[in-house]
């Protein structure tokens, strides 16, 4: 009965791998490289390279300078201002508002405030490796193909721990001095021992990313935003009667939202909903990117009085969402420094190793 459990898995294991490894190669290939995406995005644009930190503005300057921008279109008629501080590496920062046309942006110098009045170029390789590593840049249709190899590969796995009876001991077999293909078979053997744990941590976490996309049913039954609201309590910003009111400057809302804060949290957005309004109300979002669990701290604000409406925190989302939230942060490792950076960079590059050889044999 064994024996013959293990025959199966070994089919299963030869016939997945001979029809999914090519393309898992190309999503795992190109998975490599996303991991320097940021890096390779800022080596490509050297225009944006952030200036020295003796000369760039601080944020209460960027803030103050994107306010101005805003304000000098006028506080009647646009719907939302948003402010998006520049994160790492960056040399500019982003004003926009929306009126009933639609959005409208302007890019900012981090270093003199001065709105730009040609947007910076855009290299879009690194973004094309990124989109092609998890949508195949075919759209939904990608999307779902890339979600059939990650079970492929979850299949591959599996049926590969079962099929090795002796997965350590060919974790320190090498033969180079044997047959071509037992040298084709060791190398496997050491490369998928080698990639187990993160191998199965990347496929695992890659389809609990877009689990509402595989597994629509919920959504379709109670809507997308229902369901997010159940994960986590969401921030609402809902109009209300009354007199039109100035805006008080935006930074002042800034200095009330960074009481209590941690250390490492740093100013990332400011949402300006219905600006001069009957019922203006300020968004000031900060977040520590270089923590696992994503830690932010979310407060709205009254525009006109400077009162505190509400205050949502990373520790308030429930469970379910917080754990995906942590799954998220492992796959794309937004929180990782060099060193994690090309330790996930390796292990790719090892289960590239071990698909290739694997198609080999």
């Amino acid at each position: 009965m064994k024996e013959r459990f293990r025959q199966d898995m070994a089919w299963w294991h030869t016939w997945v791998g001979l029809v999914c490894g090519w393309l898992i190669f190309a999503i795992f290939f190109t998975g490599a490289t996303a991991v320097f995406r940021g890096a390779g995005q800022h080596w490509l644009t050297p225009e944006l390279h952030l200036p020295a930190a003796e000369t760039r503005l601080d944020a209460r300057g960027m803030v103050e300078a994107a306010e101005r921008l805003l304000r000098a279109q006028g506080e009647d008629a646009p719907m939302w201002w948003m402010i998006r501080l520049p994160e790492r590496g960056e040399a500019y920062f982003e004003a926009a508002w929306r009126r009933s046309g639609g959005w409208q942006s302007r890019m900012l110098d981090a270093a003199t405030g001065e709105a730009l009045d040609t947007p910076p170029r855009e290299s879009r390789a690194m973004n094309m490796l990124y989109w092609l590593h998890f949508r195949l840049n075919a759209g939904d249709v990608g999307l779902w193909l890339v979600g059939a190899m990650a079970v492929a590969m979850l299949v591959l796995l599996v049926s590969g721990i079962v099929v090795h009876k002796k997965i350590f001991t060919d974790f320190f077999t090498f033969r180079p001095d044997k047959a071509p293909a037992r040298n084709w078979l060791d190398a496997h053997n050491v490369s998928s021992v080698m990639t187990l744990p993160f191998a199965l941590m990347i496929s695992y976490t890659g389809l609990v990313i877009f689990c509402f996309d595989w597994m629509p049913a919920g959504v379709k039954v109670v809507g997308r935003e229902a369901m997010r609201d159940e994960a986590r309590p969401r921030l609402e910003i809902a109009d209300a009667p009354g007199e039109p009111a100035p805006t008080l400057p935006l930074w002042s809302f800034v200095e009330q939202a960074r009481a209590g804060l941690t250390e490492g949290q740093t100013l990332r957005f400011i949402q300006v909903f219905n600006p001069g309004g009957t019922q203006t109300q300020v968004r000031v979002i900060h977040n520590d990117d270089a923590v696992l669990w994503g830690d932010s701290d979310d407060k709205i604000f009254n525009g006109a009085t400077g009162e505190l409406l509400r205050q949502d925190q990373e520790t308030e989302a429930r469970a379910a969402s917080a754990a995906q939230g942590v799954m998220r942060a492992m796959h794309e490792i937004r929180f990782a420094g060099p060193v994690l950076r090309w330790l996930y960079f390796l292990m790719s590059a090892g289960y590239c190793l071990m698909i290739a050889t694997g198609l080999v044999l």
